[in-house]
């Protein structure tokens, strides 16, 4: 909701400054959730739903059994 049309070019190339905005949307769906009472699990799930094993995701980098 808080992206709207920003990610009908989701696949394309962007600018850095444009990926670091879409990246933001994980931020802003935790701020959308504050409040709310929910499990930890569905909370971190939010949160790494684009980290990948490799370390290449994010918005933390993790990798492997991070």
């Amino acid at each position: 909701l808080a992206m709207g049309g920003r990610l009908v070019n989701v696949n394309k190339s962007r600018t850095p400054e444009a990926r670091r905005k879409i990246e933001r949307h994980v931020d802003l769906a935790l701020q959308l959730l504050e409040g709310i009472e929910l499990p930890r699990p569905v909370r971190l799930a939010v949160r790494h739903h684009h980290e990948r094993l490799d370390g290449g995701g994010y918005p933390d980098g993790l990798a492997g059994s991070d």
